[in-house]
């Protein structure tokens, strides 16, 4: 396992910290959209907190929320007219076909794989995260599209300079080496420590199990980003505050 590296420009300042690295790799917990790590538990999907399988401007604001290499997001009708485009990973679904608030066909993102160049960013206009973990999911054909290499980057400036390297995964890291076993079938990453606030992240796909079959050999059925928001500097400012008026009427008395 690659440890994280802060990446940046020479225009920009180095900031050191704290490497995050897998407590366990990525474990598959499960298939199906019951599979997915939130569901069942205290864990919050950041890019669906509230649960209601849309991406609303009360959670992630109201710049662009997901921008993808392979097909524009809203757009429901893809190259395969099935409906096979970003937005359908963050539907709260890990299934096949699908009609919901993300639109009626498959629910996954599809096609069109370069290695190193395939990504999704998502953005929050509003707030800053920390994360303490991540699911990917893969898609429900063709197991030589199924993802085996990726690395996670966090930013606070839309990556125009600030690019952090969260984590990286290679082959070897997906279920012990033996990679994955079945169609629909989450793996879940699980952080030693959280990661600083970030207000954008982006998932760069590297590999899938055979990219050689094809020059499209890429599919993803969901991705969950585990995590909570980041308290704005004000909150602390208060929270001093608070705590050195306690300790001055304690003196006093």
């Amino acid at each position: 396992m690659k440890p994280p590296t802060l990446l940046y420009s020479i225009a920009a300042s180095a900031v050191l910290t704290i490497p995050t690295t897998h407590a366990a790799a990525v474990v598959l917990v499960g298939t199906g959209s019951g599979a997915l790590v939130h569901n069942g538990t205290t864990k919050i999907d950041i890019t669906d907190p509230d649960d209601d399988q849309v991406i609303d401007t009360a959670e992630w604001g109201t710049a662009p929320i997901v921008t993808g290499s392979i097909q524009p997001v809203g757009t429901f009708n893809g190259p395969n007219n099935n409906g096979e485009q970003w937005a359908k990973i963050f539907d709260g679904q890990n299934t096949g076909s699908v009609t919901g608030p993300w639109g009626t066909g498959r629910s996954k993102v599809c096609c069109d794989f370069t290695p190193g160049v395939t990504s999704v960013t998502m953005t929050s206009s509003t707030t800053q995260y920390s994360l303490t973990g991540y699911s990917i999911s893969n898609g429900g054909d063709t197991p030589s599209r199924r993802p085996t290499a990726w690395r996670l980057f966090g930013s606070n400036d839309g990556f125009a300079v600030e690019t952090v390297l969260l984590d990286t995964v290679t082959l070897a890291d997906i279920n012990g080496g033996a990679g994955w076993t079945a169609h629909n079938q989450t793996g879940e990453v699980v952080f030693v420590a959280p990661t600083s606030g970030f207000s954008s992240f982006r998932f760069v796909f590297d590999d899938s199990l055979d990219d050689s079959v094809e020059n499209d050999d890429f599919q993803l059925n969901e991705i969950e980003l585990i995590g909570t928001p980041v308290p704005e500097p004000s909150s602390f400012a208060l929270i001093g505050l608070a705590g050195l008026g306690m300790l001055l009427r304690r003196r006093r008395a």
